[in-house]
């Protein structure tokens, strides 16, 4: 098998990983940087199917030495990566946190992690995903996928044509925009559908449809030189824009892609850019792109978790060290083990099997022993004792009709008892179970909880382009509030308690139907309508509402800060990460809003929890050294425990007060 090799693919590497590593550095330098993945997976396409159609063409194609070269050319590397990520999270995860490193390392081993981040993020980009190390392993995944599918699909069409001399490069481009048209049908599935290895199929059919062109017609320099010349522009020029990862993959990368396909292409017959793509510099970064890709973003990720990825000289050191770590693992790893080779059993045993069972083990010691907390010192484990005292595992059940028996599952407080109530909202009042369930307690109420997460939960209104709906509307929200309200009418309910982030729904996401005009002022109009519908239907059936307002929000750093001490074996110290500069809510829209429909609807009750957590110009953000929060965004059970029990002691319980 003799094919030619290209410095230009390599030189394409190198500016594929450069954009991926500067948009993971900081994505303001190349906002759409992560395209490219997408020429890599082009590129993939390309060399792989020429590779498999040349051994084809020759005769000597086998299965088992296509495998086995993919084996020890990737995965040496990439399973050392993973046992460092393992070993260095190991030193400063929380245990929470480690699970997921754990787990992730499971998916990551079995080449299944696309599916698994889809999952466990809310998108590729998001806030959630910036502390997982093992994040970039999703393409990965699907380049593996891509191996189990590719062989088997050129050699059918190699058998079934070679006899008939039909030439397979129209098969290629009908199988290449079949896979195209997924990416369309997936676009309801956003931003899951960023992971799906079915939405990438068409970049590397791209790549082969290269491979197989049946003529390379010799197209004149000058004219190659001003094709890749526009294709290389429209790739930077993408990069460079801002929101292309909304709704991606999408026609966007099906243009980064085809300037892949191109630039490809014309460098066979030489280029301006097939010169500069050659040039040595650029090549041996090119060379460098597998041990970068593999390094950069778990260096990166784990340093943003301990906090030292903050300024521009920490950022220059770790992108430095990315640098150092590949110059080694490719001289010391990549190369040697690139040269191994032992037959088919041994080697998918050695590299595939016995690391899954490996990860597998260890994910479930880790699940056992709940993080392994003993890791992080005697402070530590003595923090998480008190997060555990309470404690509910039905409570995340109970969110977006997940449970699988809410009757038994979701009810906190007196339960059983007579009075009963109905806790609905978003995903804030879901972390006030622990603050229910001591009111609930107090007064011998029944409490049964749902909630649906980032919906406002008052009737015939629909929530537009928001969160990840991209231009369409929150279904779920709409269909789950609705269930809400048959829940209230065919029950008798003495209370209504809605817990939801107010303020976040004073926006202009809020309309009636498709089509609605939208401004602050008309969304704002909508969700007074609707809230006033809203006490109408509880007050018609004899409950009395309830609004929780929000907490104190979680101070910018804050789990930095605090963890800081658990993730560099420091002392807890009381409050001690939360600025002194709280002035009270202020008389915003949403509390205008509350004191009209109080006075309207005599019987609404309005609880704050900012009563018990603020005083003065300081709101707690620990209680004796426990975290008030789990999250950005929510409190922990214990907080949420303790806020209640505080509530009672100081404003009494309102539950008894307006029976």
């Amino acid at each position: 098998m003799n094919i030619k090799y290209r410095a230009d693919i390599d030189g394409l590497r190198a500016i594929a990983v450069i954009l991926v590593i500067f948009f993971h550095l900081d994505n303001r330098l190349i906002p759409s940087g992560f395209i490219g993945v997408d020429i890599f997976f082009v590129i993939s396409g390309f060399l792989i199917s020429l590779i498999i159609k040349t051994s084809l063409l020759q005769g000597h194609f086998s299965f088992g030495d296509f495998y086995i070269r993919r084996l020890w050319r990737l995965q040496p590397l990439y399973l050392f990566v993973l046992v460092a990520v393992l070993v260095i999270s190991g030193i400063f995860y929380l245990p929470s946190d480690y699970l997921d490193i754990t787990n992730s390392e499971k998916y990551a081993s079995a080449f299944l992690s696309n599916k698994y981040f889809a999952r466990a993020t809310t998108s590729y980009a998001a806030q959630d995903a910036l502390f997982l190390p093992l994040l970039h392993t999703w393409s990965l995944a699907i380049e593996w996928q891509w191996y189990l599918f590719l062989p088997f699909v050129l050699y059918f069409l190699h058998k079934i044509n070679h006899k008939e001399k039909i030439n397979n490069f129209y098969f290629i481009v009908f199988i290449t925009i079949i896979s195209f048209s997924l990416v369309l049908v997936y676009q309801k599935d956003q931003p899951k559908n960023y992971y799906y290895f079915s939405t990438r199929i068409f970049e590397f059919m791209l790549g082969a449809c290269v491979a197989y062109l049946p003529v390379k017609v010799i197209i004149n320099q000058r004219v190659n030189s001003v094709i890749s010349l526009i294709a290389l522009g429209v790739i930077f020029w993408i990069a460079a824009q801002k929101d292309v990862i909304a709704g991606y993959p999408n026609f966007n990368t099906l243009y980064v892609c085809l300037s892949v396909a191109l630039i490809i292409y014309t460098g066979q017959h030489g280029s301006i850019i097939q010169k500069v793509l050659s040039l040595k510099p650029i090549v041996i970064i090119g060379l460098l792109s597998y041990s970068l890709y593999l390094w950069h973003w778990p260096l990166f990720a784990i340093a943003r978790y301990i906090g030292v990825f903050n300024t521009e000289i920490q950022k220059g050191l770790f992108l430095a060290l990315t640098f150092l770590l590949s110059i080694f693992s490719y001289l010391l790893i990549e190369k040697p083990f690139r040269r191994k080779r032992l037959n088919f059993k041994y080697s998918i045993t050695l590299l595939f099997v016995i690391p899954i069972l490996l990860a597998l083990g260890l994910n479930a010691l880790n699940e056992k022993y709940h993080g392994f907390g003993v890791r992080l010192g005697q402070n530590y484990v003595n923090l998480e004792n008190k997060l555990n005292q309470f404690d509910y595992p039905n409570r995340g059940n109970c969110m977006n009709f997940q449970a699988s028996d809410p009757d038994k599952m979701c009810h906190i407080g007196k339960v059983g008892s007579q009075k009963k109530a109905f806790l609905l909202g978003d995903s804030h009042a879901n972390h006030f179970w622990g603050f229910m369930d001591i009111l609930g307690k107090d007064a011998e109420l029944d409490v049964y909880a749902q909630a649906t997460s980032s919906c406002i939960t008052i009737p015939n209104i629909y929530l537009y382009d928001w969160s990840n709906h991209k231009n369409t509307v929150y279904q779920r929200c709409y269909d789950q509030t609705a269930k809400y309200y048959q829940i209230i009418k065919h029950n008798r309910f003495d209370y209504v308690i809605f817990g939801q982030v107010w303020n976040n729904y004073a926006s202009n996401h809020v309309i009636n139907k498709i089509g609605d005009k939208r401004t602050v002022e008309a969304s704002r109009q909508r969700v007074e309508k609707s809230m006033r519908e809203a006490l109408d239907i509880i007050v018609a059936t004899g409950a009395k509402p309830v609004f929780i307002k929000t907490v104190y929000s979680m101070p910018s750093g804050f789990m930095t800060c605090f963890y800081e001490n658990a993730k560099l074996r420091k002392d807890f110290a009381d409050n001690n990460c939360n600025p002194k500069n709280y002035k009270g809510e202020g008389n915003t829209w949403m509390n205008q809003l509350f004191a009209k429909l109080k006075q309207d609807y005599p019987s609404l009750i309005i609880i704050d929890p900012k009563d018990v957590q603020c005083d003065k110009d300081t709101c707690l953000t620990d209680i004796e050294g426990v975290p008030v929060y789990r999250d950005v965004g929510h409190i922990t059970d214990y907080a949420s425990t303790i806020f209640g029990m505080m509530y009672i002691n100081k404003m009494g319980n309102p539950f008894k007060e307006n029976q």
